[in-house]
C-alpha cells in the first residue's frame, strides 16, 4: 500500500486575496510646438490617454516613467518631473469592467530626441498624436483621469 502524505507549505490569509490600489505612473510628454503625446488606448475602451503603466517591485517611479515609454513609445525621456498624484476609484472606463483602484503619480517629460520615431507597442495603443492640451480637451475623447491630468497641467502652465 502506498501511502499519501500531504503537507501544508503555506496558508493563505485572508488579507492577501484582499484587492490592494494599484501605483501606476503617467507622464505628459511636450514637444517644441506646446504639443502633448496622446495615445488611443486598447485598454480603456478606445478613449485618448497618455502613456504610463505599472509600478514594478524595486524600481522607483522615475525608471518606472523611462521603463513604459521606452516599452510602448520606443524613445528616451528627459526633463522628468514628478507633477501630481491622482486617485482612481474605480476607472469608469476601463474595458474589464473591473473594481481597480488606481494610485496614479504623473510625471512631466520631453523627447531627448524631438525627431525620434515612435514605435507604438500595439498592444496598448491604437494611434497616437501630438495636439494642443487645450484642443484635446475640447476635440478628443479622452478618458477620466487623463482629462482631469490635462486640466491640472494647463491650471499650472497658468499660475507658472
Amino acid at each position: 500500500m502506498i501511502e499519501k502524505r500531504s503537507r501544508v507549505i503555506a496558508r493563505i490569509k485572508p488579507e492577501m486575496t484582499e484587492k490592494r490600489p494599484e501605483i501606476a505612473t503617467g507622464v505628459i510628454i511636450q514637444n517644441n510646438a506646446g504639443e502633448i503625446f496622446l495615445g488611443k488606448s486598447t485598454k480603456f475602451d478606445g478613449l485618448w490617454i497618455v502613456p504610463g503603466g505599472h509600478l514594478k517591485h524595486g524600481e522607483t517611479l522615475r525608471e518606472c516613467v523611462e521603463r513604459e515609454i521606452q516599452e510602448e513609445l520606443g524613445i528616451k525621456l528627459k526633463a522628468v518631473t514628478f507633477f501630481q498624484v491622482q486617485e482612481s476609484i474605480p476607472p469608469s472606463d476601463h474595458d474589464e469592467g473591473s473594481k481597480a483602484h488606481f494610485v496614479f503619480i504623473n510625471f512631466l517629460a520631453e523627447m531627448v530626441a524631438p525627431a525620434a520615431k515612435i514605435v507604438l507597442d500595439s498592444e496598448e495603443y491604437l494611434a497616437f498624436c501630438f495636439i494642443l492640451p487645450e484642443k484635446a480637451l475640447a476635440e478628443l475623447e479622452l478618458n477620466d483621469s487623463t482629462r482631469e491630468f490635462i486640466d491640472d497641467y494647463l491650471e499650472h502652465k497658468k499660475e507658472a
